[in-house]
């Protein structure tokens, strides 16, 4: 080439910008993409989640097994009969169960320390809620060794507004909850005999049933429970006054044991002494608004033969027994 020969430049490669139907097609996709992986982590962590609070509670219930075995008594400082009395008004059958398994009650006497029980003639017992963990001590002074120790991360108060029915002392005890941050419930047996009791009742008085519903109260009257901030009494069938007792039935009778001849059924057999409840994902325990629940919002779901409501997979709650 002659070295006096000029280069013209070569063209610029024009750009063309993505017309306004390929960015819809693209933020389509997106949209698509996110819609179907959004729901997949969220059931990923609920499973796990599920997992987690199943596995404390099955530990809770290994623990409550060992200390039956030990003392040959269930735990529970006070009696379910003491639980299910109507001067019991803001403490719960897990927090009396964890008094004998994790320990915390004191005989001393100085600052941050909690009076708790049923209240009235049922009684009182004084409680460090810094010492739960430790070897516990009884009232008369005694020690002995601590069966279950709570993950502090699973062990929190319930102390906000609305997060329990009757605020007293026992507001600032520490509760168990699951992972989505709601109190499991403990329902305990009222063993002692009787040949006409009730299987479930609101109270203890005037005759015995085998469970009452006043030693849950705390939180089944709670207006904006746990982490989620539930109205139990708004949206559980165990929060409700004319719900609560026939869904008792349901949810701890065992659904292999009918009364014999009754329309309808009911349950001559308990799933087991103790029966640990978690609320699960909704934070609701036994949910109106939930498949099984629907159409028993205003009846109570009933018990029937043969056939579970938690495994049923109406509910999103689960159970663990011990015994």
């Amino acid at each position: 080439m002659p070295a006096n020969t000029i280069r013209k430049p070569r063209a610029h490669a024009v750009r063309r910008a993505f017309s306004l139907l390929e960015l819809l097609v693209v933020i389509a996709i997106l949209v698509i993409v996110m819609s179907i992986v959004i729901p997949s982590l969220g059931g990923v962590r609920n499973a796990a989640r599920k997992s987690a609070s199943h596995q404390m509670m099955a530990s809770l219930s290994t623990s409550i097994g060992q200390y039956n075995l030990d003392l040959r008594r269930l735990p529970g400082y006070f009696s379910a009969r003491e639980m299910g009395n109507n001067t019991n008004m803001d403490f719960s059958t897990m927090e009396n169960l964890l008094l004998d398994l994790a320990g915390g009650i004191t005989t001393e006497n100085g600052a941050g320390l909690l009076t708790v029980g049923p209240g009235g003639q049922n009684g009182t017992v004084r409680v460090d809620p810094l010492r739960i963990g430790s070897p516990t001590q009884s009232a008369s002074g005694s020690i002995s060794k601590t069966y279950f120790t709570p993950d502090p991360k699973y062990f929190t108060k319930q102390n906000g507004n609305g997060q329990r029915a009757n605020p007293g002392q026992a507001r600032d005890m520490p509760v168990l909850v699951d992972a989505w941050g709601s109190p499991i419930l403990a329902w305990r047996q009222d063993i002692e005999p009787s040949e006409d009791r009730a299987f479930a009742q609101a109270l203890s008085r005037p005759n015995p049933a085998c469970f009452y519903a006043q030693s849950n109260e705390a939180f089944l009257k709670a207006t904006s429970l746990g982490k989620l901030a539930v109205s139990q009494v708004e949206q559980s069938l165990l929060g409700n006054d004319n719900t609560s007792v026939t869904t008792m039935g349901a949810l701890l009778g065992n659904p292999s044991f009918a009364y014999p001849n009754t329309n309808p059924a009911k349950p001559s057999a308990a799933r087991a002494p103790i029966v640990l409840h978690s609320a699960g994902i909704n934070g609701a325990y036994l949910g109106k608004s939930e498949q099984g629940g629907k159409q028993f919002q205003n009846t109570g779901l009933p018990y029937q033969p043969n056939l579970d409501p938690i495994t049923g997979g109406g509910f999103d709650d689960f159970i663990v027994t011990a015994q």
